[in-house]
């Protein structure tokens, strides 16, 4: 696989001279019309309003994907957070979730005093 390609291994979108052109994080969210792999959307319920499901649904995933599964935390590892919003304190969280919490290390980084000290409780 490219990077920048759907995860069914095909480009939708083209250069007028036939190129292929990728998407930014296989889903070209910036676009106005896209083509996605069934496998980067969720259903939605519609009683959710939108603009917190949106941020939860980008946040959560990729804080805890970079921490468990792209970095492979494991017990006894010590984590550098780099940035303690949204993303940074999901990763945080991932520990809690992937029961590590007690064995790892996590220490977040942020310029924002406000954040840094309302992610400390979770690095416990």
């Amino acid at each position: 696989m490219q990077p920048g390609m759907p995860t069914d291994g095909t480009f939708r979108h083209h250069t007028l001279d036939g190129l292929d052109l990728g998407h930014v994080s296989k889903i070209g969210a910036f676009a106005e019309h896209t083509v996605v792999s069934v496998n980067s959307i969720v259903k939605v319920d519609q009683s959710l309003p939108l603009v917190p499901a949106a941020l939860l649904a980008c946040t959560i995933p990729t804080g805890y994907g970079s921490a468990i599964h792209q970095a492979g935390v494991r017990g006894g590892d010590t984590v550098v957070v780099i940035g303690a919003g949204g993303i940074g304190t999901a990763a945080i969280q991932a520990r809690t979730l992937a029961a590590r919490r007690s064995s790892s290390r996590w220490i977040p980084l942020s310029s924002s005093a406000l954040r840094r000290s309302a992610s400390e409780p979770l690095t416990r």
